[in-house]
């Protein structure tokens, strides 16, 4: 009998079980549901922050939906709405920031005007440089603009304000971690910051830095300075930007979000100088918000950083060599501890990669929003008007 088997046998007999096998795969395919927290299978991916991506793509939830690596322009439109509107806040918040600042400015000036009969412009311009009046009115405005546009953001993506606080797997231990990574990324970021700015100055240019506009040797002028610079900054620019920025630019792609806000972050303080350790500190801050699904660890690590700097610069400027000396030792230590402590805190957790149908809805579509680009383009055109026009 088995001399009768003939080899058209056993190519059918072939034939059938491929068939066979094609039908289980399609079957098998149509049971499967996608995780709609996750969609794209990315093990490296954050999947409670970026929240259902149902809400692009309602079909998500259907057994048997595949996600392509080219969104159709359905999908491109969803994605593209969330940029667009992180990109509307950073526009509104900086004509925002500018309008107060040059109403409440001129309120100051009519009051003193009034309140001190024939006393010149250019006394007057000093005498507001230096007091108090422009960094509270500075504090004051961005406190409004920083907490209020990110707000708007969230309300316009339908995210609830509470889920940018809700802390996930957040210890002291962790608490000091992080503040001590952040004064090691300081150091580096200095680093950078100084050669850049060696590079432009020797092109005949002087480096801005926003804190040159508020040197105050007066003490209400000190404390308010302390006040914007170690609590409303930080808890209003973490607010802005890893609350409300990160949230919404990581629908898609948490990779380009990470990296997104952080340059936006950089460049939004409008100096070299603090770009580049807005920018450095700006991913850490975004890959422990990322971590712990919230803006709270990033906002402790912030205001311990500013606190630090600012303690320290304050203590440096003190005619002691030894004060000096002694606090640059103190700081060289915690930036070495800070150091060993990113290696363990990176070998234990990456940056989220990016999947090939990831790659395509991150800067692919950011680059399609107008809102998104225009924003950059302004802070950019900030940085660079800082650099060839402003001077100290």
């Amino acid at each position: 009998m088995v001399d009768d088997i003939t080899p058209e046998y056993y190519r059918a007999e072939i034939a059938s079980l491929h068939q066979e096998v094609s039908e289980l795969k399609k079957l098998n395919q149509q049971q499967i549901t996608l995780d709609p927290m996750n969609p794209f299978g990315n093990k490296t991916q954050y999947t409670d922050f970026s929240g259902d991506y149902s809400e692009i793509v309602p079909q998500v939830k259907t057994p048997g939906c595949i996600i392509p690596v080219e969104p159709n322009t359905a999908e491109k439109h969803s994605v593209r709405h969330f940029y667009n509107i992180a990109g509307l806040m950073v526009i509104l918040h900086e004509v925002a920031v500018n309008a107060f600042m040059i109403i409440f400015m001129l309120i100051a000036s009519g009051v003193l005007q009034f309140r001190n009969i024939g006393i010149d412009a250019v006394s007057l311009s000093n005498y507001q440089s230096n007091s108090s009046i422009s960094m509270g009115i500075n504090l004051i405005g961005f406190l409004i603009c920083n907490v209020g546009f990110a707000l708007l953001g969230l309300r316009m993506a339908k995210i609830k304000p509470l889920t940018i606080i809700k802390t996930r797997d957040f210890n002291f231990a962790r608490c000091f971690q992080y503040c001590l990574i952040a004064i090691f990324l300081q150091m580096i970021a200095g680093c950078t910051s100084f050669g850049i700015s060696d590079i432009i100055e020797k092109y005949g240019y002087t480096v801005y830095s926003v804190d040159d506009a508020f040197q105050n040797n007066i003490i209400t002028g000190k404390l308010i300075t302390f006040i914007y610079t170690c609590i409303v900054a930080p808890i209003t620019e973490e607010i802005f930007f890893r609350g409300m920025m990160l949230k919404l630019l990581s629908k898609a792609n948490q990779r380009f979000a990470v990296f997104a806000t952080a340059f936006l972050f950089g460049l939004g303080h409008g100096n070299i100088s603090q770009f580049a350790l807005g920018f450095i500190v700006g991913i850490f801050f975004a890959h422990i918000t990322l971590k712990h699904n919230s803006i709270v660890p990033s906002i402790i690590a912030h205001m311990f950083l500013n606190t630090f700097s600012t303690v320290l610069s304050e203590f440096c400027t003190q005619k002691s060599s030894l004060i000096s000396a002694s606090l640059g030792f103190v700081y060289n230590i915690v930036a070495i501890l800070g150091f060993i402590l990113l290696i363990e805190f990176r070998l234990a957790n990456k940056l989220p990669s990016t999947t090939p149908e990831q790659s395509r809805r991150g800067i692919a579509i950011a680059k399609t929003s107008v809102p998104f680009v225009f924003a950059v383009v302004i802070y950019v055109g900030i940085v660079a008007y800082n650099i060839l026009f402003v001077s100290k």
